[in-house]
């Protein structure tokens, strides 16, 4: 049995609702699906209800933003309680830093020439009351031809070093990680190609980045993605074993989008990815072996 713990809905910047996100989970034939929507748990509630109508499990989860110097750093909180106070605090400032965040792109914009606003962006997210969030803008871009495509959005305006690029708030590690054991949960490094370590394949990178997986597993990380819906099977291998070596447990999802990212599909990824569901069941354990742990929203 399988897995997918590294999906987003609507409710952040996927395309699909929750809803459909857990349906094409059951329909993929998996065990389990995480919803790991970025610094929000707005379609967890949602989720929940269409997992318990299709009969698959379904994980709460959120994806949230650390500060990082030479790349982008994401720890997904999984198997948390929505509920809980410290969680939802971690994912409201971030939430919260995205509208002066997404007003500064759209200033940037406007100087470079291109006729875009901050209410057509909100209306791209399906409303100012919505997660707000840069791929709405890269939508929008493509819909008035600015771009031909979701990535020369990024790599034109909106990526790192970009011509509109514009730094977000972000929590640190220990704030992370400790709301995310308050709220029960475990914490993830995903897609870590992104943290913008030169592996694998070069020697010292690689000691370098193990050095640093140990560093965060000392700070009390549980776990990284060891398999990813667009790795290549040496980056699989590389990404397993620096796990193994820095004493992380393994984990892996898909990072579906829905529309946006068409060629990843849920559970496979680009085609090879498949995630154990023994891989979920030891980090919901670990979670829960804690002592003082909650009861794990599942």
């Amino acid at each position: 049995m399988y897995c997918d713990l590294h999906t987003h809905s609507l409710a952040s910047d996927g395309t699909e609702t929750p809803t459909e996100v857990v349906r094409l989970a059951r329909r993929a034939g998996l065990a389990a699906v995480a919803l790991t929507d970025h610094d929000t748990f707005a379609g967890i509630e949602e989720a929940l209800d269409a997992g318990r109508k299709q009969g698959i499990r379904v994980i709460v989860g959120a994806e949230l933003s650390l500060p990082h110097d030479t790349g982008s750093f994401h720890l997904i909180a999984l198997g948390v309680d929505p509920e809980n106070a410290e969680i939802r605090d971690v994912a409201d400032r971030l939430c919260d830093a995205r509208g002066p965040r997404n007003r500064g792109i759209v200033a940037k914009l406007r100087a470079s020439g291109v006729d875009i606003t901050i209410e057509e962006v909100e209306a791209e997210a399906g409303g100012a009351d919505q997660v707000v969030a840069r791929p709405h803008i890269a939508s929008l871009l493509m819909k008035k031809r600015v771009v031909a495509t979701f990535q020369e959005a990024f790599d034109r305006y909106l990526g790192r070093g970009a011509e509109a690029y514009v730094e977000r708030v972000r929590v640190r590690l220990d704030e992370a990680v400790t709301a995310t054991r308050a709220a029960g949960g475990v914490t993830i490094v995903c897609h870590p190609f992104t943290l913008g370590f030169r592996v694998p394949g070069e020697v010292p990178a690689e000691e370098e980045f193990v050095t640093w997986c140990r560093g965060v597993a000392a700070q009390g990380v549980d776990a990284m993605e060891a398999r990813y819906g667009s790795y290549s099977k040496t980056q699989e291998a590389f990404f397993t074993q620096s796990a193994e070596r820095a004493g992380l447990l393994p984990s892996g999802g898909s990072d579906f989008h829905g529309s946006i990212k068409p060629a990843v599909r849920i559970g496979r990824g680009r085609g090879r990815l498949r995630v154990p569901i023994a891989w979920l069941d030891a980090l919901i354990e670990r979670g829960k072996s804690r002592p003082d742990a909650h009861p794990v929203a599942h």
